[in-house]
């Protein structure tokens, strides 16, 4: 076999240069393309997982059932209206009876009772104003459901987030 001349090995030496830089290129676009493909799916998926995550707080507001929340209208309602009148009602009742005087007097009354919107509003409106009020509600889900929907979806957020994990 005959020796090589410097003219061939410097000839060789440039085409393997060439075959090289080719071969880098190649690597070096391999590589952004499996980057862009990479960062693409994750966009995707945290897009996904926003999606979810704005679902999850929607379901987290969504209206009651009608029923359960009625009887804790009226609860709520029974207690503020009968502490709104207790203390002054006793107040009045007292000082009528360590003085002497009706009760029904309309002077110690509006002395007794000065009018105020708040103190009035416990008693313009009824249980039964509040009953009417309650039924044009809609009727949502019950605490049970809400409880579903929000496991369900907390599940597909960990699933998207494991994947997301799992593209690095």
């Amino acid at each position: 076999m005959k020796r090589p001349t410097r003219e061939e090995l410097q000839k060789k030496g440039h085409e393997d240069y060439a075959t090289r830089e080719a071969l880098a290129e190649t690597a070096e676009e391999k590589k952004r393309q499996a980057v862009a493909k990479i960062e693409e799916e994750s966009k995707k998926i945290l897009g996904e997982i926003k999606d979810l995550q704005n679902e999850r707080a929607l379901a987290m507001v969504l209206p009651g059932k009608t029923a359960p929340f009625l009887e804790f209208v009226l609860e709520e309602f029974r207690r503020k209206r009968e502490s709104s009148l207790a203390a002054p009602l006793q107040a009045h009742l007292k000082g009528c009876h360590e003085s002497g005087q009706t009760p029904f007097d309309p002077q110690r009354i509006r002395y007794s009772f000065p009018a105020s919107g708040l103190d009035l509003f416990w008693f313009t409106i009824t249980e039964e104003d509040i009953k009417k009020a309650v039924a044009g509600l809609e009727d949502g889900i019950t605490d049970e459901e809400r409880e579903g929907k929000i496991k369900e979806l907390d599940t597909k957020i960990a699933q998207l987030s494991k994947r997301l994990k799992s593209l690095a």
